[in-house]
């Protein structure tokens, strides 16, 4: 920062002190508004008449005062109303577009390292996975897609910009950049009685920059570094007289992966050979009898293939030709599914971004302000899979336009948006290909009384979320029938609407400030209302002094997973299940969370601002996709096939056994137990998931301690860390597809011992040995018949023999929920030795994880030695670095090191080993 000489201090101070008489406000463009926006570099760079007017126009007495109030920033999102940060009633963090530039973040997922309780994870060079305070992997032993954040609620202009086919939030959908930015307002804590659903841990509103007299006209930033990553920012903004104002902003990324290769979890017993050639073992009927195998193995002409690791496209292509020949489907490969290269098209690209804004304000009066807003965003990333493939890294791509409107008249606010596009989750799986169609609307009325010390705010909203299959699924079952439509992700669309009317009060008097909001949400699945509850009591001791307590009650808003997946899935060369049906639930209960916080906000000077806070909470009615019910079955018409090609080899096998039995060589039960096992093994295993509630109960306990510090005009600290607890009560312990395993194993095994008795009934009873075979026959169908069920599913009608339900478990309490951190935080300084140069560093650190999903078995299976690995994330320290030299203030050019001593641990499991970032660029504004 610039430093302020002694005489521009002594002189403001004595003007201060002696009230001179002339006016330096009246002589300067400057607004209230846009001073206290302004960087303490900025205020240090004002000529004496400026700086004198912002004294002036802000009514304080020194330059000390003014950089106080510059630590103190207003925010809007903690009660929608502007107020002093310092005095917000919430957990309020707010960091400014100057601040993110100094600090020498990339993108705004990478912002978010700099902000208290944000626990910031890279699954690839520029694509993010980002928390509040955790609360992520729950449920546990489950799909990847719980590892996402589904408890944040994230808006951009109060615009919320969740998915909700999924319910998480995709920070590459996002169609702005940082160039957009003006501030970013983050709330902790539960919000849902003010922000609705999905803000259980907190809100992020990010708060886009209008143009007004102050804005640069032209304004940008590039990039460009190692691992091909390049990004781009432009914006064009202008006034047109004092009550329109226009912007254009676009923005652009390219980043590639450390590596083309896939992360593979596991897969079959294959060697290679010197020859390049894949063999398998007997086990499969390959070529190469046991003795062959162990001779090759040992001479090293074979060599085993690893069960999982980091493979290229063109080695996964040559498993896939070897398991072809040899039957055996790897990685969830078949003929009939996508080729590789559908399903990784470009596996080099980690992000690929493209995205424009317009900005248009209208200010007729002083009491009307009008924003409208528009654009488009087409994003292409990597990312892990949300469904089981043993390939655990997918891409996804999302092509969506948006319209917002914001009008505030007086005291009336209203704001409606529309988002629609085609988004895929998963390339080369057309079941995850969709269209979106939501609307959100929502408007409130401020009443305020007895000069503005009460409000009263009813509201009311209404959102509506649409979503179409893209395609369907086609599937080829090999009888002549040619290939047959299946059904998409929703069976052709499923919606959900919610409506949701509020009403919040807010009171002061003196120091004293109190708070209750109330809102009710109405969701058509489930079809009940979920009401969501905040109670806030602040008090500001002094000036410098301020402590505030909030409860807050919310519910995670539901989506179209949880709600309306209707999926049907032929997994012909898999490995049990052969059929699986997916259903959502829509009388599943949301996830609710309480949450109580406490915090306290001292400056025990100008210049250094602490900010503590304590928080609990407990959550309840997680949830996630199960298996539910297993089963052998058959169809129809294969049944009627069996039963008449059957008998006639099972009457010509028992003539010819009939001398045994006779001898007591073989028992009659002995007999027909292989016979069942042959009908057994004509059937297929089919499985039912649905969403359903676990029993739940987190608890989590914390404290974050914040610290800014403005050491010297050239010296700036910044620090926070929290600490926390994360634990689970009635804890579900079973592995999903450890679940269904069981279901299929248990099948099996009931089926054989309540049929045999019924066979061998059947086979005494018919008087096998005088050779009646039309009265065995009927005996055995008859049989048979008796213990089958008959069902419809998707409009075929099937056998099921032997269907169990989810095996019983035992539940535990005070689970350590280790996908948490229990640390994290950041440290940082900025350095300013002259005018033209900036110099940040910051160190960001995560402590240890470990994500048990539905892989972990399959880890444990195939990585004996290495179960830990394949599940943990160690701690990682990531420091980061930025020089930047100003020559003018229209122009500023930098280097920037992410991750400087090029720490590639892995960062989330199952995701690319990330080195250090290089890049140099520039940002400018005239």
């Amino acid at each position: 920062m610039k430093t302020l000489k002694m005489k521009k201090i002594i002189t403001l101070a004595l003007a201060a002190l002696l009230s001179l008489p002339q006016s330096f406000a009246q002589n300067t463009q400057l607004t209230k508004d846009q001073i206290l926006n302004m960087s303490i570099e900025e205020l240090s760079d004002l000529s004496f008449e400026d700086l004198m007017a912002a004294v002036e126009t802000l009514g304080v007495g020194s330059v000390d005062e003014l950089f106080a109030m510059i630590m103190n920033k207003n925010v809007s999102s903690a009660s929608k109303r502007e107020e002093s940060s310092f005095t917000s009633p919430l957990s309020t963090t707010v960091i400014t577009k100057e601040e993110l530039r100094s600090w020498g973040a990339t993108t705004i997922e990478d912002a978010f390292r700099l902000i208290p309780g944000m626990i910031v994870s890279q699954r690839s060079n520029g694509v993010y996975d980002i928390h509040m305070r955790g609360l992520n992997n729950i449920p546990d032993n489950h799909l990847l897609l719980y590892t996402e954040n589904n408890s944040m609620q994230l808006m951009v202009d109060g615009r919320v910009v969740q998915n909700f086919i999924t319910g998480t939030i995709q920070m590459h959908e996002l169609p702005i950049s940082i160039e957009d930015v003006e501030r970013i307002e983050v709330v902790r804590g539960a919000a849902g009685a003010l922000y609705g659903m999905n803000a259980v841990s907190g809100i992020v509103n990010i708060i886009t920059e209008k143009a007004s007299v102050a804005s640069k006209a032209v304004s940008g930033a590039m990039q460009m570094g190692n691992m091909n990553t390049f990004v781009g920012d432009f914006g064009l903004r202008r006034t047109i007289g004092d009550k329109l104002s226009l912007g254009l902003t676009v923005n652009g990324q390219q980043r590639s992966r450390p590596t083309d290769k896939i992360r593979v979890v596991a897969i079959s017993d294959l060697y290679f050979d010197v020859n390049n050639q894949w063999k398998t073992n007997g086990k499969y009927g390959a070529d190469i009898t046991a003795d062959q195998l162990q001779a090759a193995i040992a001479d090293g002409s074979l060599v085993p293939l690893p069960t999982g690791g980091w493979f290229s496209v063109s080695d996964m292509k040559r498993v896939k030709q070897t398991a072809t020949l040899l039957s055996q489907a790897l990685w969830n490969i078949t003929e009939d599914e996508a080729s590789f290269e559908d399903q990784f098209p470009e596996p080099g690209v980690a992000r690929r971004n493209f995205g424009f804004n317009g900005y248009l304000s209208f200010r007729p009066t002083t009491d009307v302000n009008i924003d409208l807003t528009a654009g488009y965003q087409n994003s292409f990333v990597v990312s892990v899979s949300p469904s089981h493939k043993y390939y655990s890294q997918t891409w996804r791509d999302s092509k969506t336009a948006y319209v917002n409107l914001t009008a505030n008249i007086k005291d009336f606010n209203i704001q409606a948006n529309y988002t629609g596009g085609p988004q895929n989750f998963i390339f080369g799986t057309p079941s995850w290909a969709m269209y979106t169609n939501n609307i959100d609307a929502h408007a409130d009325y401020d009443f305020r009384f007895a000069n503005d010390a009460l409000s009263i705010k009813p509201g009311f909203g209404v959102m509506h979320f649409l979503y179409k299959d893209k395609e369907k699924e086609r599937h080829d079952y090999g009888d002549g029938r040619g290939p047959v439509e299946l059904s998409g992700f929703f069976n052709g669309q499923g919606e959900l609407t919610i409506i949701s009317p509020s009403l919040r009060a807010d009171w002061k008097w003196q120091g004293l400030r109190l708070i209750a909001g109330l809102r009710a949400d109405k969701t058509t699945k489930p079809d009940k209302w979920n009401v969501s509850l905040q109670g806030v009591a602040s008090y500001e001791i002094s000036n410098d002094n301020f402590v505030r307590f909030n409860y807050g009650r919310s519910f995670r808003a539901p989506n179209m997973i949880n709600t309306s997946l209707d999926l049907y899935w032929f997994r012909t060369g898999l490995h049990a299940p052969d059929q699986m049906t997916f259903y959502g639930n829509p009388d599943a209960d949301l996830v609710q969370i309480d949450n109580f916080e406490l915090g306290w906000r001292f400056r025990p000077t100008d210049r250094l601002l602490i900010d503590a806070e304590a928080y609990y909470s407990k959550s309840k009615d997680y949830g996630g996709l199960n298996f539910v019910r297993s089963a052998l079955t058959i169809a129809e018409d294969d049944y009627t096939r069996l039963t008449e090609s059957y008998y006639g080899t099972f009457f010509q096998d028992l003539q010819a056994c009939l001398p045994a039995i006779g001898s007591g060589a073989m028992t009659g039960e002995q007999f027909v137990t292989k016979h069942v096992y042959g009908v057994i093994g004509q059937m297929n295993t089919y499985s039912t998931l649905q969403y359903n509630n676990f029993p739940y109960l987190v608890k989590q306990m914390g404290i974050g301690i914040n610290l800014d510090w403005i050491i010297s005009s050239k010296l700036i600290f910044k620090l926070n860390a929290n600490v926390q607890k994360t634990t689970i009560d009635d804890h579900y312990p079973y592995q999903q597809n450890e679940n269904c395993r069981m279901q299929i194993s248990n099948a099996i095994g009931s089926v054989v011992p309540s049929i045999v008795p019924v066979f061998t009934e059947a086979l005494m009873g018919a008087a096998a040995g005088q050779a009646n075979p039309p009265a065995l026959k009927e005996a055995l169908k008859g049989a048979l018949d008796g213990v089958m069920e008959k069902s419809v599913r998707h409009e075929g009608t099937y056998y099921d023999l032997g269907a169990l339900g989810a095996p019983e478990v035992v539940l535990t309490d005070d689970h350590e929920h280790k996908a948490t951190p229990s640390v994290y935080g950041m440290a940082g300084l900025i350095w300013k030795p002259i005018q033209q140069l900036n110099v940040s560093a910051f160190a960001n650190y995560v402590g240890q994880r470990q994500y048990l999903t539905n892989y972990s078995q399959d880890i444990e299976v195939h990585y004996p030695a290495q179960a830990d690995k394949g599940t943990e994330v160690e701690a990682k320290v990531t420091m980061n670095l930025k020089i930047g030299y100003k020559p003018n203030d229209n122009i500023e050019v930098f280097v920037n090191g992410n991750n400087l001593f090029n720490d590639n641990k892995p960062e989330l499991i199952f995701c690319d080993e990330i080195g250090g970032l290089y890049t140099v660029g520039v940002t400018f504004g005239l």
